[in-house]
C-alpha cells in the first residue's frame, strides 16, 4: 500500500473480540480509548497515568463538540492549529472506504463494482459522506453492541452534525475547500471527483447519521 503523507498510516494494537461482545473496546482498552478520546487530551492520556486512570473510568467528558483523536492524522496534529491534520485519519479513510467501495477496499482503496458508491452513482466525496462513515467508525470502536444515538457523554447525532456544519457552515472556506479536494483526489483520483460520464447521483445518506450500512460487520472489521 502506498504511503500517503497527507493521510495517516498508522497502525493499532489488535483488538481481541468475540462475535458477541465488543465490551472490550471504548474506554476499555487502551487502543480504542486514545482514538475516541478528544484529540486535545491524546498526550495526557499517554504521559499522565492519573490522567489515564480517569479517562478509562469515565471521569474525562468525551462530548460530540470535541474532535476526537481518530479523526486525526496524529502526526501533523498542532494543538495551536486544531484544524491541522483533521479528518485525514487512518481510521476515518478506512471505514469511510469500506462503506462506500467495499470491506476490501478499506486497506487496497480498490472500488468494488457491487459496492454502495458504483451502485448509487457516488460521483465525489462530500463532507456528509465523511461525517456518516465518522459516525460509523466511532460505534466501531465504541464498547455499545447495540446502535444507539448516545454513548455515555457522547451524542452520536450531534457527532454527526457538528461535522456536517464543519463543512457546510462555509463550504467557500479555503481549508474546506482544499480537504474535499484532497479527499476526492485520494479517492478518485481527481480534486473534483469521478471524472466518467455517469450520472451524478449521491450515495445514500440519512440526515443524522445514524442509519447503519447494510452489512455493519464489514465496518467493525475496518476499525
Amino acid at each position: 500500500m502506498d504511503v500517503d503523507p497527507e493521510y495517516e498510516t498508522m497502525p493499532f494494537e489488535d483488538l481481541k473480540r468475540t462475535k458477541k461482545t465488543k465490551a472490550g473496546r471504548g474506554r476499555n482498552h487502551p487502543s480504542t480509548l486514545g482514538l475516541i478520546i478528544p484529540m486535545q487530551h491524546r498526550k495526557s492520556l499517554f504521559e499522565d497515568k492519573e490522567f489515564s486512570t480517569k479517562a478509562a473510568n469515565g471521569k474525562i467528558p468525551m462530548p460530540a463538540t470535541e474532535w476526537p483523536a481518530f479523526l486525526y492524522h496524529i502526526d501533523t496534529y498542532n494543538p495551536k492549529d486544531p484544524e491541522r491534520g483533521l479528518f485525514r485519519g487512518y481510521i476515518l479513510y478506512r471505514v469511510f472506504n469500506s462503506i462506500f467501495f467495499g470491506a476490501s477496499s478499506a486497506f487496497d482503496g480498490k472500488i468494488q463494482p457491487k459496492s454502495i458508491a458504483v451502485k448509487n452513482g457516488m460521483q465525489r466525496v462530500t463532507g456528509r459522506h465523511i461525517a456518516y462513515a465518522a459516525v460509523q467508525a466511532r460505534f466501531a470502536l465504541s464498547a455499545s453492541d447495540t446502535w444507539n444515538h448516545d454513548d455515555d457523554d457522547f451524542c452520536d447525532a450531534e457527532f454527526y452534525s457538528e461535522i456536517v456544519d464543519y463543512f457546510e457552515d462555509d463550504p467557500e472556506d479555503e481549508r474546506v475547500i482544499r480537504l474535499l479536494e484532497s479527499w476526492n483526489k485520494k479517492v478518485f483520483g481527481h480534486p473534483q471527483g469521478r471524472q466518467d460520464s455517469a450520472v451524478v447521483k449521491e450515495a445514500p445518506i440519512t440526515q443524522d447519521g445514524s442509519n447503519a450500512p447494510p452489512s455493519s460487520t464489514s465496518i467493525v472489521r475496518a476499525a
